[in-house]
């Protein structure tokens, strides 16, 4: 759709095709009666579909011109639209267009911001009263609703703000306000594609490995996951998901038995080994038809405030289970949970700390040496 309209407000008089432009597809989304986060999405990319082109003639190696690049993109997933819609927009203009050079600065644009959105994520948090920008998006709220939600957005990192629309952050924060009511509140619906699994609760040890693995018992795929906690212990985990055996897609009633084994396996009322025995979906399907490399960094120096560790690996059922599991029985906290998969190649990516700190030397020995272990052990090596 960002193709499709990205240009024409060349046809208007004006100084800038661009504010033509975003104008005239306003009129356009909302005729076609589009969500708000779709629409939100369609009119960000056309309004900065020539940014990316300006970084292109930039000095990218400069840390500051990727950090304002980045801060302005806001999430890896506006990162890959805005490299595709350049892409596109460069190579119609003619054949000879977008030449080899123009290629490799783009994806070198690409690359740079994509490592900086994904290794600078705690260091920008939320802090107090919401600031002019975010404000705007919630301005029809009450006042007391307001102090509700800077209580619970504060301590989450921005990229929170930035991934999520006005309208998900409203339901994550009506679930938060549900919490004394029921001490995990879940919402499942389909998402796409795919299914969207929300879970907002209170922090605890092997939390993020106890919802990875009630899905992989079950059969789901974890495509794609945020986790983001803030500063008084409240969690916010999002799942998307495949539906492998679909479960969901022929039993509409087993969507409220999914919710009910989650909800029941994190409040301890059921335990996770339960569970998995008594489901079928770590059972593995075929084998990938290319063969990925497992590659495990741990870097100390992007945070300032956590350890940050990067896998790659072939994905597996219960990859993101396991991983998610060694990381609990060292105690390692999980602040930050980045979890993506492109084609059969899964990127996770954690911000730990250990008794609020960096990971010392010694556990991230640990780590490291657990993880190859555990994921060698189940054929991911």
């Amino acid at each position: 759709m960002s193709l499709l309209l990205h240009d024409i407000g060349k046809g208007i008089e004006g100084e800038s095709h661009v504010i033509g432009s975003l104008a005239s597809a306003r009129d356009v989304l909302i005729r076609l009666g589009l969500p708000t986060e779709e629409r939100e999405t369609i009119e960000f990319l056309i309004q900065n579909h020539l940014e990316m082109s300006a970084a292109m003639r930039r000095d990218f190696f400069e840390a500051k011109v990727v950090g304002g690049f980045a801060e302005r993109v806001g999430t890896p997933e506006m990162l890959k639209m805005l490299t595709l819609l350049t892409y596109g927009d460069i190579a119609s203009v003619n054949p000879e267009a977008m030449t080899e050079w123009k290629a490799e600065n783009l994806w070198h644009v690409y690359v740079a911001t994509s490592n900086f959105l994904n290794r600078h994520v705690d260091e920008e948090r939320v802090h107090g009263r919401l600031d002019r920008e975010s404000n705007a998006k919630f301005q029809a709220l009450t006042a007391p609703l307001i102090k509700d939600l800077e209580s619970l957005l504060d301590g989450l990192p921005q990229r929170y703000l930035r991934t999520y629309g006005s309208e998900q952050v409203l339901k994550h924060l009506e679930l938060a306000l549900r919490l004394w009511q029921q001490p995990v509140q879940l919402v499942l619906a389909p998402h796409r594609n795919l299914y969207e699994l929300t879970v907002v609760t209170r922090d605890k040890p092997f939390l993020f490995a106890t919802l990875a693995g009630a899905l992989s018992a079950w059969g789901m795929e974890i495509v794609k996951a945020n986790a983001f906690s803030n500063s008084k212990g409240t969690v916010i985990d999002c799942f998307y998901f495949k539906d492998r055996f679909r479960t969901l897609d022929l039993n509409p009633s087993e969507h409220e038995r999914l919710k009910k084994d989650i909800s029941e396996v994190v409040s301890g009322g059921r335990s996770l080994e339960h569970l998995i025995r008594a489901r079928s979906g770590f059972k593995g399907t075929n084998r990938a038809r290319v063969k990925i490399e497992t590659k495990i960094t741990i870097d100390d120096e992007s945070s300032t405030h956590s350890t940050l560790l990067e896998v790659i690996a072939e994905d597996r059922p219960g990859l993101l289970y396991r991983i998610a599991e060694v990381l609990a029985e060292l105690k390692c906290n999980i602040e930050i949970a980045l979890i993506d998969t492109e084609g059969e190649m899964a990127l996770d990516v954690f911000y730990l700390t250990s008794s609020g700190s960096k990971l010392p030397q010694s556990l991230q020995d640990a780590v490291r040496e657990a993880l190859q272990v555990k994921l060698q052990h189940h054929g991911q090596v």
